[in-house]
C-alpha cells in the first residue's frame, strides 16, 4: 500500500504526510484531508481511504483531487462539515474544507504566526505597536498579533470575502484578546499599490507583514511587483520596526529571494525562517520561505 508508517495524530493542525507532486495528508482535528496531485482511479482512491481508516479509525476524511482543474472532491467518509473551527496556539480560526487551496487557514504558516506573537509580545507598557498586514487573506496574522498585545492591525486584501472571514476570526477570538475585541483591526478591501497614502497615514508600524501570492492574475506578479512593494515598506516603519516577508513559490530558491530583498533593502539584516519540518520541500529552498528583516544599527 502507498500509505505506511504514518505518524500519530497531533493536537493542532499539522501535515501528516508530504509527497510533493503526489499526495499530502493534512490534519485539522478531527478532520483528515487527503490531497491528490497525481491522478488516481476510483479503486485506488477507495483503497487509500480504507488504509487511512485503519491508521486513524473514526476520523472524518475528505479527499481532494487537484490533478484536475478545477479541483474536485474525490470522496469523503464520516461527517465533513461545510465550515469548522481549528485551534492553534489557543486561538481559533474558521475553515471551509470544501474550498480547495483557499480553505481559510494555512498550516504551513504556523511559524509565521508564532513569530508575530513573539514580536508583538515585546511591546512595553503603553507604547504603540501597530501592524500592517499586506495580502491579509483571512487575517490570521492579525488575530495572532492582537492576542499578543499589538494595539492596532491594518489588514488589506483585494478579496472582500476573505476579509469578511477575517472579521469573523477576530470576533471568534474576542475572549482571547487583551481587553476583548473592540475594533483594533481595520479591514481594507483595496489594491495595495493604490493605497500607500492611506496605509502610511494609519502608521507608522512596528511590524509589516508581506505574504503575497506568487502570482495573482491582474494584480500581482512576483518578479515585477515584489521589488516595487519592498521599496515602499521602510518609509512606513517606526524607529523599531521590522518586516516579515514571505514567498511560497518554486520559482525562487532562498538565495534568489534573499538577493531580491537585499537589492531593494540594503540597510536591512535578514534572518531566514525555515518552514516547519512537516512541510519539507522536495528540493531545499523551493517551498515556503520567510525572512525577518530588521534595520541594521
Amino acid at each position: 500500500m502507498e500509505l505506511t508508517d504514518l505518524p500519530p495524530l497531533t493536537r493542532e493542525p499539522s501535515r501528516l504526510l508530504h509527497r510533493p507532486g503526489d499526495l499530502v495528508l493534512d490534519y485539522y482535528p478531527p478532520l483528515l484531508i487527503l490531497i491528490l496531485y497525481a491522478h488516481r482511479g476510483e479503486g485506488e482512491i477507495a483503497s487509500l481511504a480504507d488504509r487511512l481508516e485503519e491508521f486513524y479509525p473514526g476520523h472524518p476524511l475528505l479527499i481532494q483531487d487537484r490533478s484536475v482543474r478545477p479541483f474536485a472532491v474525490a470522496g469523503k467518509r464520516g461527517k465533513v462539515p461545510e465550515e469548522m473551527i481549528v485551534t492553534e496556539g489557543g486561538l481559533e480560526y474558521r475553515l471551509n474544507p470544501y474550498r480547495g487551496q483557499n480553505m481559510g487557514f494555512f498550516i504551513d504558516m504556523r511559524d509565521g504566526r508564532r513569530i508575530v506573537r513573539e514580536l508583538a509580545g515585546e511591546r512595553k507598557g503603553g507604547e504603540e505597536f501597530r501592524v500592517l498586514n499586506l495580502f491579509a487573506y483571512t487575517c490570521t496574522f492579525s488575530v495572532a498579533a492582537l492576542a499578543a498585545g499589538a494595539t492596532k492591525v491594518v489588514n488589506i486584501d483585494m478579496n472582500r470575502n476573505s476579509l469578511d472571514v477575517g472579521r469573523q476570526n477576530h470576533r471568534l477570538n474576542h475572549s482571547r484578546l487583551p481587553g476583548g475585541y473592540g475594533g483594533q483591526a481595520l479591514f481594507l478591501p483595496h489594491d495595495i499599490f493604490k493605497s500607500f497614502g492611506k496605509l502610511r497615514r494609519e502608521g507608522p508600524y512596528r511590524l509589516i507583514i508581506a505574504d503575497p501570492p506568487p502570482s495573482q492574475r491582474g494584480s500581482f506578479d512576483l518578479r515585477r511587483d515584489y521589488p516595487r512593494l519592498l521599496r515602499r515598506l521602510p518609509e512606513m516603519l517606526d524607529g523599531k520596526g521590522r518586516l516579515l516577508l514571505s514567498l511560497n513559490s518554486p520559482e525562487m530558491d532562498w538565495e534568489e529571494f534573499e538577493a531580491l530583498v537585499e537589492g531593494e533593502l540594503p540597510r536591512f539584516a535578514l534572518e531566514r525562517i525555515s518552514p516547519p519540518g512537516d512541510f519539507k520541500p522536495r528540493e531545499e529552498g523551493r517551498g515556503l520561505k520567510l525572512l525577518l528583516a530588521a534595520p541594521r544599527p
